[in-house]
């Protein structure tokens, strides 16, 4: 798709390419190793992107939703071979998405970050949607690797 529009774009001098990553773009996850994977992917790719098309006027900017009250833990990729080995910890996991999701922001709140981001005069590389994805995001920037990793591990129920 952004092939496809790159040319116009450049041509006009200006343009604002919205992708809708994920909090899980900045953040891993357990159990969620090829989703987390597809977000950092698209994290990279549009950053990278941004840079070879700022001087034509064309910005490619993020939004990165935090938890989000959707039937999105019905979708999400499951591993094509469960292991029996962590067979707990997928239970303990699927409750814990289950809980956050349900206490998720409204979707509404992505739809607001996606006009911020397509909006706003002086375009920002990412746009946090929701409380918890602004927190997570600045947290993890911010707060020392073994601290954050802690914490994700604590989130989650995880032993050590």
């Amino acid at each position: 798709m952004m092939k496809a529009v790159l040319p116009q774009m450049r041509a006009q001098g200006r343009g604002r390419i919205v992708n809708v990553s994920s909090i899980a773009g900045l953040v891993p996850q357990p159990h969620m190793a090829t989703y987390v994977a597809s977000k950092h992917a698209l994290e990279g790719y549009s950053e990278s992107v941004d840079h070879e098309v700022c001087e034509y006027g064309v910005r490619v900017v993020l939004v990165e939703p935090g938890p989000t009250s959707t039937s999105f833990d019905g979708a999400m990729l499951r591993p094509e071979v469960l292991m029996p080995a962590y067979a707990q910890q997928r239970q303990t996991f699927a409750e814990v998405m289950a809980d956050s999701i349900e206490d998720g922001d409204h979707p509404v709140t992505v739809a607001k970050g996606i006009v911020a981001a397509v909006m706003d005069a002086k375009p920002k590389l990412r746009y946090p949607a929701g409380v918890t994805a602004g927190r997570v995001s600045a947290l993890r920037r911010f707060v020392p690797a073994g601290f954050f990793d802690k914490q994700i591990r604590k989130i989650n129920r995880l032993a050590g």
